[in-house]
């Protein structure tokens, strides 16, 4: 088949999975869809559907490590999640990299922080509403975010459109902004800041340690082995 032919065989697919989700709720105006491996198909995205949003929720890497390798400890699966905090910030890296590429591909595309959510949730939340067309009043914001907080996901208090129970027993953790500095080792820090560094600094996350502990071999050594881990989970 051509790539016509093709994509509009993705389409019927795509359309076919995005009317189960509308089922769910369907006075809705706007579905949402947030599978994290996605950030690297944007460009496959907008060949279907040239006017969908995308809003890049960036956290800082030493919270996403933390909360990555208490994961592996527990419910998250040896293929996704890498050992080492090294292994961590460049995955770190290359998707929030992703991320970011996707305003290379459209104007519609909106960044936000993680802490910044938390910190000022509904300024920061109520923007984004009226963004995507689905206006919002602060109060209502505010509403919306007390009662989805974390506990209240965690202790089942709350509907949702997927089930709640078949969640892992610690899939939910406090979502603190810096519950890192005290999950970490100093060495675990030092790795992630020596590899995400660069990138922290652009977005605004201050490093806690002003040298990094990887030497230059040693974060050569960390990306190959990440690398190969990518290259053996494919093959």
């Amino acid at each position: 088949m051509d790539e016509c032919e093709f994509q509009a065989l993705l389409r019927r697919v795509c359309d076919g999975v995005l009317a189960r989700i509308l089922a769910l709720k369907p006075s809705a105006d706007v579905i949402l869809e947030k599978t994290p491996d996605h950030v690297g198909s944007a460009a496959s995205i907008l060949a279907l559907y040239p006017r969908a949003k995308f809003i890049h929720i960036i956290r800082d890497p030493r919270a996403v490590t933390a909360s990555m390798l208490a994961a592996r400890k527990d419910w998250g699966d040896d293929e996704w999640v890498p050992a080492t905090a090294a292994g961590n910030a460049k995955r770190w890296v290359a998707a929030v990299g992703a991320g970011r590429d996707i305003a290379n591909l459209t104007r519609d595309y909106r960044e936000v922080r993680y802490e910044e959510l938390k910190e000022r949730g509904p300024a920061v939340l109520a923007p984004l509403m009226e963004w995507i067309g689905a206006p919002t009043a602060a109060d209502e914001c505010a509403a919306a975010i007390a009662r989805y907080c974390v506990r209240n996901l965690a202790e089942k208090r709350v509907e949702a459109p997927w089930d709640l129970g078949k969640e892992p027993l610690r899939f939910y953790r406090r979502g603190e902004a810096d519950g890192w500095r005290t999950e970490l080792t100093a060495r675990q820090i030092r790795d992630i800041e020596a590899i995400a560094g660069p990138v922290m600094r652009e977005l605004g996350y201050k490093p806690h340690f002003s040298k990094p502990a990887l030497s230059v071999g040693e974060r050569v050594r960390a990306v190959a082995k990440w690398r190969l881990e990518q290259l053996a989970r494919r093959l």
